[in-house]
């Protein structure tokens, strides 16, 4: 059987983000924000965040041991300085809680680590860097 990955529905919420002034970028429902300084970007960019809601498929054999749900954040993008990436932590991992992020690489096909994130001190949520955006996962 070939497994297959499903994307949720397309999220209809864009950000338009100024390269110069920076600026904020959430998906419809709020569960990730990405404060974005100014200068990070090389362009102004449209983004849009759809999470992956097919876990069991996606290429690189990352769904074993996954600790939060992916994201499709577009365009892919190599950012000038890194950017903040805050998703709620609705896996109720414990506050201080270490977390690896990945990111797709599609010249290998495989995933790699692309930073270390954290739980909020008050559990909340799960704080990364990152200064890419691709499909993106924490586990």
């Amino acid at each position: 059987a070939v497994p297959t990955v499903a994307l949720c529905p397309g999220d209809g919420k864009t950000s338009f983000i100024q390269a110069a002034l920076g600026g904020v970028v959430t998906n419809s429902s709020g569960s990730i924000r990405i404060d974005i300084p100014p200068g990070a970007m090389p362009a102004d960019t449209t983004f849009r965040i759809t999470p992956v809601c097919g876990v069991d498929g996606l290429p690189g054999g990352l769904s074993t041991g996954l600790g939060g749900s992916p994201y499709l954040i577009e365009p892919e993008v190599t950012l000038l300085a890194p950017v903040t990436v805050t998703i709620i932590n609705d896996q109720h991992l414990v506050p201080g809680h270490p977390l690896d992020a990945f990111a797709f690489n599609h010249t290998t096909g495989c995933w790699q680590a692309s930073g270390v994130g954290q739980v909020s001190a008050d559990g909340a949520n799960i704080v990364m860097q990152t200064s890419h955006f691709s499909a993106s996962a924490y586990g």
